[in-house]
Order: structure tokens, then C-alpha cells, then sequence
């Protein structure tokens, strides 16, 4: 998958996964995955002032479902994103 794939994936999940969540491998052998573009990794402390919208809406979830939850990937360009999608569902027109 490609960046902007996966920026696409964290964007169905509601802009927002726990960091724990975006990692690759099994047993012994568990990696983090890059951060796509137009994300960036917060800490608990610093998510709730740098997200809003949607993205903020699915933080609070993620924090009620997981309250011990240290780092989030959130999609932070969202126009970004939106003009890309965009860009991608004129071509396969």
C-alpha cells in the first residue's frame, strides 16, 4: 500500500486509530508502520488540542473505548486528503 492508501484507510476509520493499532508483523516480529502522509503522530496530551471535527469525535471514542491509549495517528490535512480523493474518483470516471 502506498502513503496515501493508508492515509486513506485511517480516514474510513473516522481520521483517528491508537498508534498500537498501526503496526505490521506478528509475534516476535511486530513493526510500526510509517506514518502516511497528511497524518502525524499525537500523544494523549496533545490530541484533544490539535484535532476538531470528525477527527476529534473519533479521539473521544478512542479514549472512552481505550482510556489507558499514550499515542494516536491522526489525519491532520484533511483538505489535503479531500482534494486527492477527489482527484482519484474523476480518474476512474
Amino acid at each position: 500500500m502506498t502513503s496515501k492508501q493508508n492515509a486513506q484507510q485511517i480516514a474510513e476509520w473516522g481520521g483517528a486509530c491508537l498508534a498500537s493499532e498501526w503496526t505490521t508483523g506478528t509475534g516476535n516480529w511486530i513493526r510500526k508502520r510509517p506514518i502516511p502522509i497528511w497524518c502525524k503522530e499525537y500523544t494523549r496530551d496533545q490530541v484533544l488540542n490539535k484535532t476538531r471535527g470528525e477527527t476529534r469525535r473519533q479521539v473521544a471514542r478512542l479514549l472512552k473505548a481505550h482510556p489507558r491509549a499514550q499515542k494516536f495517528i491522526v489525519l491532520q490535512d484533511r483538505r489535503a486528503f479531500n482534494s486527492w480523493q477527489k482527484g482519484q474518483t474523476a480518474n476512474e470516471k
